[in-house]
C-alpha cells in the first residue's frame, strides 16, 4: 500500500500554498507584473472585410428585439399564477380560525 501525503491531492499536479515569503508581483521599479501589462502591438486594419460582416450583424440584433417580445408575454403568465397563491394563503387562514 502506497501511504499517501497530506494533506491528500487526488491530482498531484498542484503546489503546496507558499504564503508570506516576501514575494510580489509588482516590480522593483513599482509598475505592473510583465505579464499583465498591455501589449501594443499595431495591427493592419481591415476595415473592408469587416464592413460586410456589420451588415449581417445588424440583421441578427433585430431577430432578438423580436425574441424579446415574446419574453414580455410570458411574464404576464407569471402574473396570474402569483394571483393564484394569494388565493391559498388566505385559505390557510381559515384553517387556523377553526383550530382555535
Amino acid at each position: 500500500m502506497v501511504e499517501k501525503s497530506f494533506p491528500f491531492n487526488p491530482h498531484g499536479n498542484q503546489q503546496p500554498y507558499r504564503g508570506g515569503e516576501g514575494r510580489s508581483f509588482r516590480r522593483e521599479d513599482g509598475k505592473k507584473p510583465y505579464f499583465l501589462e498591455e501589449q501594443r502591438v499595431e495591427k493592419k486594419s481591415k476595415r473592408m472585410e469587416y464592413s460586410v460582416y456589420n451588415g449581417d450583424n445588424d440583421e441578427i440584433n433585430g431577430d432578438n428585439g423580436e425574441i424579446n417580445g415574446d419574453n414580455d408575454e410570458i411574464n404576464g403568465d407569471n402574473d396570474e399564477i402569483n394571483g393564484d397563491n394569494d388565493e391559498i394563503n388566505g385559505d390557510n387562514d381559515e384553517i387556523l380560525i377553526f383550530e382555535e
